[in-house]
């Protein structure tokens, strides 16, 4: 019995140790999809610009979305841009797209922040009603781009939250 308690609390010592690595493996994961998406935009705003000789300038949909109250999701929804946001109960980033110097310039944001879930309309929220890209962190993780490709991270939930 005492050997079977030694273990058990040896494996408790383990999962505390391993606890931080995996929520960093997991926000790290939705980092990348939120740049990935940023470069799909950025894909899509040189196509926009080629027809309409200017970018777009909009909200692009994700969390909000499914956060207000509307009965009416944006989730699945096609934009004028051509991006669309799928698998609503998954989304952790809203994006935005911002035209600037009259159209010939443009920033778009990824925006991961903690709200709490709400029984509006629209796409339910994560299990926990918590959003983000770390549960329970109400720390903003924000990327962007702009017309140039340049990818920067503006605020670094990860960092916040797990390792401070």
């Amino acid at each position: 019995m005492i050997e079977l308690m030694v273990v058990a609390g040896i494996m408790a010592i383990l999962a505390s140790l391993l606890t931080p690595r995996f929520i960093t493996f997991v926000a790290k994961a939705r980092q990348v999809e939120a740049k990935n998406n940023l470069g799909m935009i950025y894909t899509l705003q040189k196509a926009f610009f080629e027809e309409s000789q200017r970018y777009y300038d909009g909200d692009l949909g994700g969390e909000s979305a499914k956060i207000d109250n509307d009965s009416v999701s944006e989730c699945n929804v096609t934009n004028a841009l051509g991006f669309v946001l799928t698998a609503c109960d998954r989304i952790r980033y809203s994006y935005d797209s911002e035209a600037l110097n009259g159209g010939q310039e443009f920033v778009a944001e990824a925006i991961a922040e903690y709200k709490a879930a709400s029984s509006g309309g629209g796409c339910a929220a994560p299990q926990g009603g918590q959003q983000g890209i770390i549960s329970g962190c109400e720390e903003e993780d924000v990327w962007s781009i702009d017309d140039k490709k340049a990818v920067v991270h503006v605020a670094d939930a990860i960092a916040a939250c797990v390792n401070p």
